[in-house]
């Protein structure tokens, strides 16, 4: 189960990435980070005038998983007369995936084919990838709104928020291909290394506890 430490730790590693990138996010530390045991949407940006983001917890995981319930009723659904073309467009993609064993975890329909930043399908044993995928775009928007101006990929681009704007994709672009798309989101390994136990002498325990008469001999 995914807990606050382990959003805690991606949300560092993420800024982590931005920063090596050249953009300014010394406003890390007042970063107002809000968890929330419900469904619903999360949210990035600015409140109160200090950066913010809300994690909606039910709401980090796949958004189907093959096989499942919700799987089974969009396929039937997207088999049936009443879906329309421009949403028969839009999943026949994903039940193409899910049919071949892919998880599926949903983006905004205005940018849900783009490669890099729509959606996202992976192994549904892999828990932490949608939640990855989610805090990047939330950090894209908060990075977005308190940055300043930034610079991606050669260009640049002014103070102002986007929402989803050009602005807000490159950020997104630059921290999902960096850190979704590469693996990067896993935590590392815990290597115990083994150090067996130090054998002692026989003969040397052959002689503990002899009268001193007799190793005096």
């Amino acid at each position: 189960m995914t807990n606050r430490a382990t959003i805690i730790r991606m949300t560092e590693e993420i800024l982590d990435i931005a920063e090596a990138h050249g953009i300014d996010v010394s406003w890390r530390r007042d970063l107002w980070l809000k968890t929330t045991n419900r469904e619903g949407r999360s949210f990035g940006g600015v409140k109160r005038n200090k950066p913010y983001m809300s994690i909606a917890m039910r709401d980090i995981s796949w958004t189907m998983e093959p096989s499942s319930d919700k799987a089974e009723k969009l396929a039937k659904a997207y088999n049936g007369a009443a879906m329309v073309r421009k949403d028969k467009a839009r999943y026949a993609k994903p039940l193409a995936k899910l049919e071949e064993g892919f998880a599926w975890w949903h983006e905004y329909r205005s940018f849900s084919k783009d490669p890099e930043i729509g959606d996202l399908y992976g192994p549904a044993e892999d828990k932490l990838m949608p939640l990855a995928a989610l805090l990047c775009h939330e950090l894209a928007h908060v990075i977005d709104y308190n940055s300043g101006t930034v610079r991606v990929d050669g260009l640049t681009w002014g103070p102002s928020g986007s929402v989803h704007g050009n602005k807000w994709k490159a950020i997104y672009r630059l921290l999902r291909t960096s850190y979704v798309a590469t693996g990067r989101y896993k935590p590392e390994p815990v290597v115990v290394e083994f150090k067996p136990k130090p054998t002692k002498d026989k003969r040397t325990m052959d002689l503990i506890g002899l009268p001193l008469f007799d190793l005096a001999a």
